[in-house]
C-alpha cells in the first residue's frame, strides 16, 4: 500500500497538525509491518497500542480546546472519536486472542478514518475557530 501523504488539505490548527502527521507516520509504519510479509501478533500488538496511545492524547487534547472554545459540535465530535478508540481496542484484543491480524484490510480501515476525519470533522473545527476569531489564539 502506498504511504499516506502529508498534504495541505490535511492541515486544519497550528496545535494539532503535528500531532495528525506524527499519526499518519505511525500509520504508514504500521503498514511496513506487513510489506511482504505478516508480521507477528506481537508487533501487530504494540503497533495498534502505540497508534491508540498517541490517538487517545491528540483527542484529549483536541477536546480540551473544543470543550475552553465551547465549540457546538464537541458531542458528535467526541462520540466518533470514541467510536474509533474503541474500534481500535477491539482490533488490538482480536489480534492477541488470535481473531485477527494486521493486513492491507484492517489498515486501509484506519487510514480511510483518520483521512476523512482530519479534512473534514476537523477542518469544521478549524472553520469555526476562525470564523469565532479564536484560530491564532489558540495556536
Amino acid at each position: 500500500m502506498t504511504p499516506i501523504e502529508w498534504t495541505p488539505k490535511m492541515l486544519t490548527h497550528p496545535a494539532f497538525d503535528d500531532e495528525h502527521r506524527a499519526l499518519v507516520d505511525m500509520i504508514n509504519q504500521m503498514e511496513a509491518l506487513y510489506d511482504g510479509k505478516k508480521p507477528s501478533a506481537e508487533e501487530s500488538v504494540s503497533a495498534i497500542t502505540k497508534l491508540l496511545e498517541r490517538m487517545n492524547s491528540h483527542t484529549k487534547n483536541e477536546e480540551a480546546l473544543m470543550h475552553k472554545t465551547a465549540y457546538t459540535r464537541l458531542i458528535p465530535h467526541k462520540i466518533e472519536h470514541d467510536h474509533f478508540t474503541a474500534k481500535l481496542s477491539d482490533f488490538c484484543d482480536d489480534i492477541k486472542n488470535g481473531n485477527a491480524t494486521l493486513c492491507e484490510e484492517s489498515t486501509l480501515f484506519i487510514r480511510t478514518w483518520l483521512y476523512d476525519h482530519i479534512v473534514s470533522v476537523d477542518k469544521l473545527f478549524a472553520k469555526w475557530l476562525n470564523e469565532k476569531g479564536l484560530l491564532q489564539q489558540t495556536a
